[in-house]
């Protein structure tokens, strides 16, 4: 009487080699800093060396991001794919009508006010950050197509009628976000919604 069959010992010793391969390699993983990253066609956090951005890639292969130093994290940066898109992990804060700054926004927020990687500081119905207004509520409507672009915040004050039967202009003050060489009308889409902290 036979205690084994040859043929499933082969089957049985592949088996175990096999678990003893995968199961290891399954539980070091990825998407460490570690180990590194890996890209995908959603955002991706990555919290390395204490640089922190969001990455995300639009073509149909998905990338590694080599993160166990420094110098491979900024190497990567700056070396990207084309296809690959980086983003700050900072966030935008609501501001409201009546917010005298963004230093003071992002200060409320435990936060310094800082440009995202296009340059956008602030954001209004008509400085919608691509990619980043789903995160951001426009109460005042929008304007135009999102654009990433250089920006500041300004705090105005905008009168309007008065003049007739000596009636006195009614005037309001709030915080606007501008580009340069955006027309100042002062309506609802140039009122301040966020700031860019960090």
């Amino acid at each position: 009487m036979k205690f084994y069959d040859p043929a499933r010992l082969k089957y049985l010793v592949a088996l175990v080699v096999a678990g003893a391969v995968l199961i290891p390699a399954a539980s070091w993983g990825i998407n460490t800093v570690a180990t590194g990253y890996q890209t995908t066609t959603s955002e991706v956090s990555v919290d390395a060396h204490s640089d922190c951005q969001k990455l995300s890639h639009t073509g149909s292969t998905s990338y590694f991001v080599p993160t166990k130093t420094s110098a491979e994290w900024t190497a990567f940066q700056n070396n990207k794919p084309s296809d690959v898109t980086v983003g700050d992990c900072q966030s935008w804060y609501v501001a409201d009508v009546n917010s005298l700054s963004c230093d003071a926004v992002c200060s409320a927020a435990g936060k310094i006010a800082s440009a995202n990687v296009h340059g956008s500081t602030c954001a209004s119905g008509e400085n919608r950050p691509v990619g980043e207004s789903a995160n951001i509520a426009y109460p005042y409507g929008g304007w135009g197509p999102e654009a990433d672009r250089v920006n500041a915040m300004s705090r105005d004050t905008s009168c309007w009628g008065g003049g007739k039967d000596n009636q006195q202009p009614t005037c309001t003050t709030h915080s606007h976000c501008w580009y340069p060489g955006q027309p100042r009308d002062w309506d609802g889409t140039d009122i301040l919604v966020a700031c860019h902290c960090s």
